[in-house]
């Protein structure tokens, strides 16, 4: 976790999900995987992954909680909250 002026950091990622093995609450892995000139975010064992973000923006911590799980007609986005 990094301390920004006495307070802790909470950063959140939104997937998108072909399907989904967890509900809100649960805690779930990421793996980071790199491109030329970004990151990417695969949360397991669901099959989901993160849009690109860049260097700059790089998650520190490998494990998040689930704050919700939202379906429509594309699949399901998953929105995980980690500590920083």
């Amino acid at each position: 976790m990094r301390m920004v002026q006495g307070a802790l950091l909470a950063r959140r990622l939104v997937v998108l999900a072909q399907m989904v093995d967890g509900t809100e609450g649960d805690v779930v892995t990421v793996t980071e995987g790199v491109l030329p000139s970004n990151y990417y975010y695969t949360i397991d064992p669901a099959l989901a992954m993160s849009g690109n973000i860049p260097f700059r923006e790089r998650l520190h911590a490998k494990d998040g909680k689930v704050l919700s799980v939202i379906e429509n007609a594309r699949g399901f986005y998953v929105t995980v909250e980690f500590e920083e």
